[in-house]
């Protein structure tokens, strides 16, 4: 099921979750190489390409946190402890009030 239903994620977000996930992880590694070899004549096409994937990185990240505004979030499961409830402080504070402003 692409969208989310009331008990459980659906395809697109758990897609955008890997793939962005993914993506960041890559974008860090690429980065790391790209600036610790040595300098040569196509430094600048490396760069670039670190630049362009970066944009679709964030395309995909906007899209990932405007897709709750128009789609349910899945309720916790009735056992979930009251810890794991509560929002901690710093944390996911910023994109908890930023889902509750666009819910």
């Amino acid at each position: 099921m692409l969208r989310n239903t009331a008990s459980s994620w659906g395809t697109l977000s758990r897609a955008l979750h890997w793939i962005l996930g993914f993506a960041v992880i890559g974008m860090l590694a690429y980065g790391w190489w790209m600036n610790h070899f040595p300098a040569r004549p196509d430094r600048f096409f490396y760069r670039s390409i670190h630049a362009d994937i970066g944009y679709v990185v964030l395309l995909l990240t906007v899209l990932r946190l405007t897709w709750p505004g128009v789609n349910p979030t899945p309720a916790l499961p009735d056992d979930t402890s009251r810890s794991l409830c509560r929002h901690h402080p710093g944390g996911d504070a910023g994109l908890g009030a930023f889902r509750r402003a666009h819910a």
